[in-house]
């Protein structure tokens, strides 16, 4: 009389053990993973705020529930590549992906590259010494999650642009540029950094209720007001291209209310 009691208490307990292992190995769907690669100390033409950016955005994409990758002063092509391709074997196909590049970068014959530290760009040598933005959108676009992809880097062209990174790139792809296309972007002050990058903090941080679209817009917004009456950056605004494939909110999503950003 006395074993049939513990025959179920034993029964019982393999069962949530099972039950446990099978929990702990099952996959998150809703992960969210953020690469962000911030290139400074050139050779040529050093920069004073991509590190700094890229720590304020992998600190409010952190509050945002984001497993965060950061990459400083990459000097070649090749860890460019290699922080590339050892990321996405981190994530699965339906994560969120949010890609943050900070540093020099420049456009050529329709595509936009960007700038390893070490690396002597001419028209000869972009395609072997620089990474092309349209690889990483590439592997970004045969994922099923939502992709998000900000370049806050110039566009200045080596020669003159023929064509745009938005219209040779794949889809599900949220791109945001910091200027137009063939434009210079503004650094922003020393230790403030760049427009693009002080609101997006302010955005993510403040405005998580807001599909990304709308987000970025806003973003935009405050951009423009900032930079609209110098005459040099007159093009640095946010310009976005395509979309998510589905309303995406960092958060809940809301609908939307007065908007104020306070950077």
């Amino acid at each position: 009389m006395t074993l049939k009691p513990l025959y179920y208490l034993g029964f019982l307990w393999m069962t949530l053990i099972l039950n446990s292992c099978s929990t702990q190995g099952a996959k998150d769907p809703k992960r969210k993973w953020a690469l962000l690669i911030a290139n400074q100390s050139y050779t040529t033409e050093p920069l004073q705020n991509p590190i700094g950016d890229a720590k304020k955005v992998a600190v409010a994409l952190q509050k945002s529930g984001f497993t965060t990758f950061i990459y400083n002063d990459l000097s070649s092509r090749t860890d460019m590549e290699r922080a590339v391709d050892y990321f996405f074997r981190q994530v699965d196909g339906d994560d969120t992906v949010w890609i943050y590049y900070a540093g020099h970068g420049v456009q050529e014959n329709g595509k936009n590259y960007l700038l390893p530290t070490q690396a002597k760009i001419n028209a000869q040598t972009l395609s072997d010494q620089a990474l092309p933005a349209q690889a990483v959108m590439q592997k970004m676009s045969k994922r099923n999650g939502v992709n998000i992809m900000v370049l806050d880097t110039c566009r200045s062209p080596i020669r003159t642009p023929t064509h745009d990174l938005a219209e040779v790139g794949g889809g599900n792809v949220l791109i945001v540029f910091s200027t137009a296309s063939g434009k210079e972007s503004p650094e922003g002050q020393p230790g403030e950094g760049s427009p693009l990058a002080k609101y997006l903090v302010a955005g993510i941080n403040q405005l998580p209720w807001l599909s990304l679209e709308d987000l970025f817009q806003e973003v935009g917004t405050q951009v423009r007001a900032e930079y609209s009456k110098q005459s040099k950056y007159q093009d640095s605004f946010v310009y976005v291209y395509g979309w998510t494939g589905k309303r995406f909110c960092l958060s809940r999503c809301l609908d939307n209310q007065n908007i104020t950003i306070t950077p």
